[in-house]
Parts: structure tokens; sequence; C-alpha cells
């Protein structure tokens, strides 16, 4: 099967966008009389007052520093170079190559995370939306489960690309202090694969995110994803539009 090119994936959610960011300003109905479980009790950020508060998608010119932040760990990527005591290594060259492939594919990755969360938070407003369509209260609440269920999983797949992505390059590329490099080091070496000794450099807290930006505040990820989404968007050709 071929793989979606990210720049389709990007320009199959443009449309979707605005509602994307309308959900987290208009909830239209409250999921307080419909569903009681904890399992959503995450339920519907789009919905929750306190979430709609804090999670606010600012417009495209705000927006400049996710999609500059990522620009420039794409360009330091690129940039990277062997240690000098390294630099007529072949081996090393080779994995170099390897590493900076696997990064660039790790950030598209998390690129289409974000399309497919967006793409989950509109299908679950749009059932919210089309409530009237549905003949009975019980499949209502069975299909609203259901898209909740499909936005809570997507939003569990973008967290962790965005981990895993953030950890690959500061480990790879990155300062990281000496007990880390060390276990890092131990790590590769149980499992038979080579070190890259590379000319670390600095980058962000969260590498390819704004400090504001905790990994493990779900609502912040949120915030961070519907900005980049928005700001790429906007970075598009116009016939990508």
């Amino acid at each position: 099967m071929n793989e979606e090119k990210p720049r389709e994936s990007i320009k199959r959610s443009v449309s979707d966008t605005a509602l994307f960011h309308k959900a987290y300003k208009y909830p239209e109905i409250s999921n307080s009389d419909i569903l009681s479980s904890q399992q959503i009790g995450e339920t519907m950020e789009v919905m929750n007052k306190e979430i709609t508060d804090k999670i606010r998608i600012q417009e495209s010119k705000d927006s400049a520093t996710e999609l500059d932040l990522l620009k420039e760990t794409e360009e330091k990527i690129d940039n990277a170079k062997l240690a000098e005591e390294y630099v007529n290594d072949e081996a090393q060259k080779e994995l170099l190559k390897i590493k900076k492939e696997a990064v660039k594919k790790m950030i598209m990755n998390v690129i289409k995370k974000i399309n497919d969360y967006v793409e989950a938070v509109n299908a679950n407003v749009l059932t919210q939306r089309n409530m009237s369509s549905f003949a009975d209260q019980a499949k209502f609440k069975e299909a609203l489960i259901a898209s909740d269920q499909a936005r809570f999983l997507a939003h569990n797949a973008l967290l962790d690309n965005l981990r895993s992505t953030a950890r690959n390059i500061s480990y790879n590329f990155g300062h990281i202090s000496e007990g880390a490099l060390a276990e890092w080091q131990d790590k590769l070496a149980d499992k038979g694969q080579m070190y890259l000794h590379v000319s670390r450099q600095d980058f962000p807290k969260n590498v390819i995110c704004p400090d504001y930006v905790d990994l493990a505040d779900r609502h912040l990820v949120a915030e961070w994803a519907g900005k980049l989404q928005q700001a790429l968007t906007a970075d598009l050709p116009k016939n990508l539009q």
C-alpha cells in the first residue's frame, strides 16, 4: 500500500481546521447527561468548559513560533556533523545518514498524527451536532462514545509519537547529561548497536515543541497541535490549500 504523502495529508485536513478550532470555543451540547463512565472522563475536551477556556487556538501569525521551531529543528538535523575525530569514519558517516533520515520520518509522522487527531476531534464534534439525526438517545450515545474513543486513541498516538521523537533527537543529536549519555551508550551496546559520535547541539526543552508545552499535559499538547496545524496550513503553497 502506498503511503500518503505528508503534504497531501496536510491538504486533506485543511478544510477541517476551522471546525477543530471552533470546537474548543463553541461546544454546542453538554455530555454530562449522556456519558457517565470515567473512561470518557476526559471526554470531549471540545465540550468541557474548563478545557475550552484553557485551549485557545490563535490566528496563524501567532502560530509562527510553533512552525519556526519545527523548521529550526529540521535544519539542525540537516546540518548535524560527526565529531571531529570521526569525520573520516565510513561507518559513522553511514550511521549519521541513517539517523537523519529516521528523524525526518519521525517528524513527518508527528505531523500525520496531528492531522489524524484533528480529524478525530472533528468527527466527534459532527456526531454531537447531528444528534437530531439519531432515532433514539441510545444510538446517539453509542455513536458519541465511539467517536470519543477514536479521538482519545488519536490523542494517545500523537502523544506517544511526539515524546518518542523528542527523545530520539535528544539522545542522538542533543546535549544530554553525562549520566544519561552513559546510560544511552550502554543501552546501545547491550543491543549490539553502534553509537553515533556526533557534534551535539542545543535543543529546546521539548525539542520540537515550545517550552510552554508540558508533554505530560494532554490539553497543552492539544493546543500546540492546533497551533502547528494552523501554521502548517497557512504555510502550504496556494495550490494545496
